[in-house]
């Protein structure tokens, strides 16, 4: 009876509609698919679809991309019909082997570590708006730079059969110009500093007596010399925040602060301003 049903459709929660405009307003997103999608824009990375060009042609991600995966285009072993187009702030990133030499000075790709952590740009969003005030936050890396960013950022993806990662523009910490990372090419992004650590060859006990470099193996440094610096970070209106430092100063920082990387045997380590303590500056 009519009871019954009402008693069965309360306990299952289960709504049977009787009429057509208090159905509409009890559940207008489900009934309305394109309200559901808006809701989940803000966690898009990316595009797949291909955008026609005013010639009637279709324009790919970008250049490089079209003509490095010719027509076949695969995401973790899946065809898509088009080369995929990072949104927002994102960044594509090709993975690249670190490479280290031996005590002979032959090169050899590094196959112990974990996760390689350096790569080449194959595709870049346009930027990101703030929040707040709508300001253009950009995304400054450029199509065929190569990148060195977090250990732990990013998505880990199989695209057109390479592995790559998919980033956010804030966890690149630098970016550099050919295939070898040096010195002379590396340019910190935002508010990052590259400092020279000091040799542990060259350490010294606190008597000035110089000591093997594995008395110093569980030490973590704290201070070293400026050798590159950020053009600093975005504010909440798009403009630059200033790093506090300058090339050739010796900088005091935070003991677990940065990352080590090594560029042509040498140790560097690369940290955010907001890790300085003091520094020092060059005579």
């Amino acid at each position: 009876d009519d009871l019954s049903s009402k008693r069965v459709a309360r306990r299952t929660n289960i709504y049977f509609p009787t009429d057509p405009k208090k159905d509409a307003m009890r559940s207008p997103i489900l009934r309305r698919p394109a309200a559901l999608a808006l809701l989940l824009l803000p966690s898009l990375a990316l595009s797949f679809s291909a955008v026609p060009s005013s010639g009637g042609a279709v324009r790919r991600s970008s250049s490089s991309l079209a003509s490095s995966i010719g027509d076949a285009v695969t995401l973790d072993g899946r065809p898509i019909r088009a080369p995929i187009t990072p949104l927002a702030d994102f960044v594509l990133v090709r993975n690249r082997d670190r490479i280290s030499s031996t005590s002979g000075g032959i090169f050899l790709p590094d196959q112990n570590q974990v996760k390689s952590t350096e790569g080449e740009v194959v595709a870049a969003g346009p930027g990101m708006h703030h929040p707040r005030t709508a300001a253009l936050i950009p995304t400054e890396v450029r199509v065929g730079e190569g990148v060195v960013y977090k250990e732990y950022a990013g998505l880990d993806l199989k695209y057109c059969e390479e592995e790559m990662a998919l980033l956010r523009n804030k966890d690149i910490m630098l970016s550099y110009e050919g295939v070898q990372l040096t010195e002379e090419t590396a340019s910190p992004r935002a508010d990052w500093v590259l400092v020279r650590l000091p040799k542990k060859a060259e350490q010294e006990s606190s008597g000035g007596v110089v000591v093997a470099a594995s008395v110093f193996a569980e030490d973590l440094p704290v201070v070293g010399t400026v050798a590159k610096v950020g053009p600093g970070r975005f504010n909440d209106k798009g403009e630059r925040l200033p790093v506090p430092v300058r090339v050739g100063e010796d900088v005091k920082f935070r003991e677990y602060a940065g990352n080590d990387i090594t560029i042509s045997g040498d140790p560097y380590l690369l940290f955010q301003a907001t890790d300085l303590l003091s520094s020092v500056a060059a005579e």
